[in-house]
C-alpha cells in the first residue's frame, strides 16, 4: 500500500503505511538497524515531498539516535542513503554511502565494480554531474548491479538536466514502455516521468503527445496531498492550453 500512495503523490499517507510495517518488523526484530531504517522512511518520504531540510534533520537525528557503527557493518543502510542524498542533492552524505560501501559491503558484493558505480552515481547526481552520472549508471546497468528501469529514468532525468531532451525522451519512454507494480522505481519515478516527458513533447511542439503525457500525469496525482497539487494545477492549466490549440 505504500508504493500504491506513493505511486499517487500521497507521500504522508505512503509513510503511514511503511510505518505499520516497519513497527512490525520493529516488534519481530527490535534491532539499532530496524530502529535506523524506519526513521529513514521518514526521511525519504520528506524528501519525495520536497522537503529537503526536514529530510537532512531526520536524517541526522536518526544517526544521533541510532550511530551507524554501532550497527553491523553489513546491515548499515547505505543503499536507502545513498538515494535520499541523490533526491535532495546532499553531496556530503553521497559521498559517506559511497565510502561506506567500499568499507563495509564491496568486500563482500556479488560484483564489487558494479556496486560501487551505483553508488558513485549517487554522488555524481547529488553533485549535478550529469554526464558522469550518466556514465556511471551505464555500467551499473551492464553488469545488472541496480534495477534497470532506475537506470533508464535516472539517465533521462540526467540528460535533460544537461541539455539533452531528445536523449531524455528516449530513457522516459523506454522506461514509461515497462511496467512492475512491485518495483519502487514505477512508485517513485512514473507520474514525474510522464511530466517530464510531457514537458519534452510541448516544447517539439508535439501537444498531442504533451497531452497524452500530461493526462496521465494528472490521472496519477489528482488525490495527491495538498504540498503536491500546485504540479497538479499546473499541470492542469499547460493541458487545458494545449487542448484549446488541438482542438
Amino acid at each position: 500500500m505504500a508504493l500504491v500512495a506513493e505511486l499517487r503523490g500521497q507521500p504522508k499517507l505512503a509513510l503511514r503505511w511503511a510505518a505499520l510495517s516497519s513497527d512490525a518488523m520493529l516488534r519481530a526484530a527490535p534491532s539499532a538497524a530496524n530502529r535506523l531504517g524506519a526513521v529513514l522512511d521518514t526521511a525519504y518520504f520528506a524528501a519525495l515531498d520536497g522537503d529537503s531540510a526536514r529530510a537532512r534533520a531526520v536524517v541526522a537525528r536518526g544517526f544521533a539516535r541510532e550511530p551507524l557503527d554501532s550497527i553491523p557493518s553489513v546491515e548499515r543502510p547505505w543503499d536507502r542513503l545513498t538515494d535520499i542524498a541523490s533526491i535532495i542533492d546532499d553531496a556530503a552524505l553521497a559521498r559517506q554511502a559511497l565510502q561506506g560501501y567500499e568499507r563495509d559491503l564491496a568486500p563482500i558484493a556479488r560484483d564489487r565494480i558494479g556496486r560501487r558505480a551505483v553508488y558513485a552515481a549517487g554522488v555524481a547526481l547529488a553533485e549535478h554531474h550529469w554526464d558522469e552520472a550518466i556514465t556511471l549508471l551505464h555500467e551499473a546497468d551492464a553488469r545488472r548491479s541496480t534495477y534497470d528501469r532506475f537506470a533508464w529514468v535516472q539517465m533521462g532525468r540526467a540528460h535533460e538536466l544537461a541539455g539533452r531532451p531528445d536523449s531524455a525522451a528516449v530513457y522516459y519512454e523506454k522506461f514509461l514502455g515497462t511496467a512492475d507494480a512491485t518495483d519502487f522505481t514505477d512508485a517513485r519515478f512514473r507520474a514525474p516521468a510522464h511530466r517530464w516527458l510531457g514537458e519534452i513533447y510541448a516544447a517539439r511542439g508535439d501537444s498531442r503527445r504533451a497531452i497524452e503525457q500530461f493526462t496521465h500525469f494528472v490521472e496519477l496525482w489528482a488525490n495527491a496531498e495538498p504540498e503536491l497539487q500546485p504540479q497538479v494545477r499546473e499541470v492542469r492549466a499547460r493541458l487545458a492550453a494545449l487542448r484549446a490549440k488541438v482542438d
